[in-house]
């Protein structure tokens, strides 16, 4: 702890002068006090305590003594000494702005940051012109969390010393703590240049460079540092997350480690060690470093927010957002945490929850590409396609590389109809990303929406390489060859999909659909009925099976069917044609007659309506 007092010049010719005094006067209590001052000055501070302890016990008024020593014993980490020292000075003298001062400093480094405001606060109040005092209090409001305050105190250090580089440095500190980065930045190049020599400026200019992206200017501040302090771990560590950020994942462990090896308790290296461990897939080595930074410093948000991330990754969702709403807790302004939590939630289906967080996170970093995909992402589920391509787009005008957003833009103007725009989105994806299985398959989808059932096979076909086990690609596939009258083909490929998937009910309707078609009716029927189980509310289920009982005679079968059809789904019309059937061969003509009215006035389609009229006129006539 170093307490306030002035510069001796010669503490050694001092010594030597009070010595003498002493010798003359062996009961003159102030020779003793400027000795014990001569000998802290040399660092001797036992020495220092027993001259200042003399110096009481021949003056027990003497309120220096007591400040003098307690600064000692505050050097020599001896707080509640010191504190008790300062203590009985202030008692002594009230107006001992140095005692104050000193005891402020001592709670202070004890963490009991409230009694040591209100000391710094009496110390100014003594001596408004101690531009010290209003650092020191600047330091604690900031570990205090009080920004704005602390910002003001360095203010006000610096009108009344402007070459004081330390001043300079606290202020860029609680500037980047506020997410003022330019600020933060022009502080620490104020301190570099008065103090050149100041590696922990050179850091934390780093670290400001770093948080905003400039990763080669970070590198470079940080590699000045340890010129100035090789054995400086903090830098270590620091230089060892821009190279993670990089992709330079081994040399980011490799600094890491080093950072650790110099400070085995300094949480931060841990975190950031965890961070580039989590870059590797090594999610349970991430997750031990991230524990064992939170051990140490339980206030480290990086550290909640990369245990989050690897949490989320592992699919325990609960810890992830326990640990990413803790991140934000303790460092609002940071973008990283509320984006991974906004993937938490909405992981967990957990939308508006999960959209906020992505706003959040953009309007901290404003080029956060992914952040952009992610709310995307959160439109798509809500429906609203136009804004999650607004951001598709942004996101990719930020990353040109980024090929998910190219294959869910695609998506996004599928669904709208631009089929043309999906295509292209999706080719640029395959651009990027030539063995992208998902790119191929939604691009081999706008295909067949176009008609072009070739190249929509071919894409298909080029999926399933990529990817065997994908069973929507292989219904899909399946329709396309049905749509080509290759039936044969469009059953194996069903087929192949229900081996992968056999609870996938749009295979089985799909291959009941051309079993019947194929006159295959047994078939067809237990597709139907497996179709049911697995969807009881599909009307085309019921609606196919009820075809099928009709063509084998079951009559009654087929109407039980047909109506449960029309029950589902009141808007499948051919359902009415095909009871309108049933109903005339029962002998029921008026019902019959009702069912193929309804069915002419609500289709459009002539080959169906021209049946359904000669019904009309073969059960009309007399």
């Amino acid at each position: 702890m170093k307490g306030h007092k002035a510069r001796m010049q010669n503490p050694d010719r001092a010594i030597a002068d009070c010595t003498k005094a002493i010798e003359r006067n062996p009961n003159d209590p102030q020779a003793y006090v400027k000795r014990g001052n001569a000998f802290t000055a040399r660092g001797e501070l036992q020495r220092a305590i027993a001259d200042y302890s003399k110096a009481m016990e021949l003056d027990p008024a003497n309120a220096e003594a007591y400040s003098n020593r307690g600064r000692a014993y505050g050097r020599r980490g001896e707080l509640e000494r010191a504190i008790a020292d300062f203590g009985q000075a202030i008692e002594l003298n009230p107006g001992l702005a140095k005692a104050y001062y000193n005891r402020g400093l001592a709670y202070a480094v004890k963490g009991e940051l409230a009694p040591a405001i209100a000391d710094y606060s009496k110390a100014i109040e003594l001596n408004p012109d101690d531009a010290q005092a209003y650092n020191n209090r600047g330091s604690v409001y900031q570990a205090q969390g009080q920004l704005e305050r602390a910002i003001a105190d360095y203010a006000r250090a610096l009108e009344l010393q402007p070459d004081d580089g330390r001043a300079y440095y606290n202020r860029g500190l609680a500037y980047q703590d506020t997410g003022q980065l330019q600020q933060a930045i022009a502080d620490y190049s104020k301190a570099i240049e008065l103090r050149p020599d100041d590696a922990q400026a050179y850091n934390n200019r780093g670290s400001v460079y770093h948080v905003q992206g400039q990763l080669e200017r970070a590198i470079a501040d940080y590699g000045r540092a340890l010129e100035l302090d090789g054995e400086y771990a903090q830098v270590y560590f620091n230089r060892g997350t821009a190279y993670g950020k990089k992709g330079e994942v081994e040399r980011a462990i490799a600094d890491l480690s080093r950072a650790i090896e110099l400070d085995p308790d300094d949480a931060a290296s841990y975190g950031s060690r965890g961070t580039a461990y989590a870059l590797q897939g090594e999610l349970e080595r991430a997750i031990a470093d991230f524990s064992r930074a939170i051990e140490l410093d339980p206030n480290d948000a990086k550290a909640y927010n990369g245990r989050g991330n690897a949490y989320d990754v592992k699919g325990e969702t609960e810890r992830a957002l326990a640990d990413l709403t803790m991140a934000i807790e303790l460092q609002p302004r940071l973008a990283e945490p509320h984006f991974n939590r906004g993937v938490a939630y909405l992981g967990d289906g957990q939308l508006e929850r999960a959209l906020a967080d992505f706003t959040r996170a953009i309007d901290l970093e404003p080029d956060l590409a992914e952040a952009y995909r992610a709310r995307a992402n959160v439109y798509d589920a809500q429906g609203d396609l136009e804004r999650a391509i607004a951001d598709y787009t942004q996101a990719i005008e930020l990353r040109p590389d980024l090929a998910v957003a190219y294959i869910n833009r695609g998506l996004d103007h599928a669904a709208m109809g631009d089929l043309q725009a999906a295509i292209a989105d999706y080719s640029k994806a395959l651009q990027l990303q030539p063995n992208n299985a998902e790119a191929y398959f939604s691009r081999g989808v706008a295909y067949h929406a176009q008609g072009d059932l070739q190249r929509a096979i071919a894409d298909y076909d080029r999926s399933i390489e990529l990817q065997p086990d994908h069973a929507e690609v292989y219904v899909n596939r399946g329709n396309a060859y049905d749509q080509r009258g290759e039936r044969e083909r469009a059953i194996a490929s069903h087929t192949q999909a229900i081996e992968l998937d056999p609870d996938l009910a749009v295979a089985y309707l799909n291959r009941a659909l051309d079993y019947a078609a194929q006159g295959d009716l047994e078939r067809a029927v237990a597709d139907f009925d497996r179709v049911i189980e697995l969807a009881p509310d599909q009307a085309l289920a019921y609606h196919g099976r009820a075809i099928a009982y009709a063509k084998e005679g079951d009559l009654e079968a087929a109407m039980a069917g047909l109506n449960r059809a029309i029950d589902l789904d009141p808007h499948l019309l051919e359902a009415y044609y095909w009871r309108g059937l049933v109903y005339s061969a029962l002998g029921q003509t008026e019902r019959a007659i009702e069912d193929l009215q309804r069915f002419l006035a609500l289709s459009d389609d002539e080959h169906w309506r021209s049946m359904a009229e000669e019904q009309l006129k073969r059960l009309k006539a007399p």
